[in-house]
């Protein structure tokens, strides 16, 4: 099914994840808060999923897989009855006749589904080089109440949640030996506010910046910080020392210029 030592880039190792960065995800498969799969780059997996769909359409006839040399863990293509995804084949579930029933895993979505030997691919150079887009998550901080497992109440509650919608995860923690991004969800249209100083070397540059309305995919609002943008400092004399403060401050305000003839 693929060229030895070649596979898809792991996602989960490929990104440079950041403990406390937030990011723009939305959740493709369930099965308990404890794990779910997230997707960041939705929109990239959207235009490559319908490139993958409209080649192997044309092309299924050319890079159909014989049934007596699939490699059981090897990336390749399936097909799910609606649509083709990239998968990874998990075990021969059973036999009949002249076909197999596969467990697959769709590695850009996270779901497990059944497949028969009829519905496999060959997977393409192309298709090696780009990184699996899901990665696995679970709510920071949560377990079940009352057992070790979540009731399939939670799961549908957590379902109703997150599911088709646009999320801001902030990272709290990763496992690298699980492979796990531990967040904290948000709605992504919730007054959830993250703020950041920016300095700037000069007056071009704060001009630039104050005129953001966006920045990658988030909107943002820019405005000068309320302190940092003034000058303060330590006026130190010994001949101020016999002077009330409240007459500094009066001698210190700006005056009106005079014209002298």
């Amino acid at each position: 099914m693929e060229d030895e030592d070649v596979c898809i880039p792991n996602s989960f190792v490929k990104n440079p994840w950041v403990v406390n960065n937030i990011y723009r995800l939305k959740v493709s498969y369930i099965n308990s808060p404890s794990e779910f799969w997230i997707v960041t780059k939705d929109q990239e997996l959207g235009k490559f999923h319908g490139d993958l769909n409209s080649f192997y359409s044309r092309n299924k006839s050319y890079l159909k897989a014989d049934f007596r040399n699939i490699n059981l863990e090897g990336n390749c293509v399936v097909y799910t009855g609606e649509c083709y995804c990239r998968a990874n084949l998990l075990n021969v579930s059973s036999s009949v006749k002249n076909q197999k029933s596969l467990d697959a895993f769709l590695i850009d979505y996270g779901s497990t589904i059944r497949v028969t030997s009829n519905d496999v691919y060959f997977l393409t150079k192309e298709m090696y080089s780009v990184p699996q887009f899901a990665v696995k998550a679970a709510l920071k901080g949560l377990r079940p109440s009352e057992s070790s497992t979540w009731s399939p109440a939670a799961v549908d509650t957590f379902t109703k949640l997150v599911q088709h919608k646009v999320l801001l995860g902030q990272l709290r923690e990763i496992d690298s030996v699980y492979q796990t991004l531990y967040l904290d969800l948000f709605n992504y249209n919730d007054d959830y506010e993250h703020t950041v100083s920016i300095s700037r070397r000069n007056k071009r540059q704060s001009e630039k910046i104050i005129q953001l309305t966006s920045f990658h995919d988030f909107g943002v609002v820019v405005s000068p910080h309320s302190t940092l943008t003034f000058c303060n400092g330590v006026i130190t004399s010994s001949d101020l020392m016999n002077y009330d403060l409240e007459e500094i401050l009066e001698n210190m305000k700006a005056k009106p210029r005079s014209n002298s003839n």
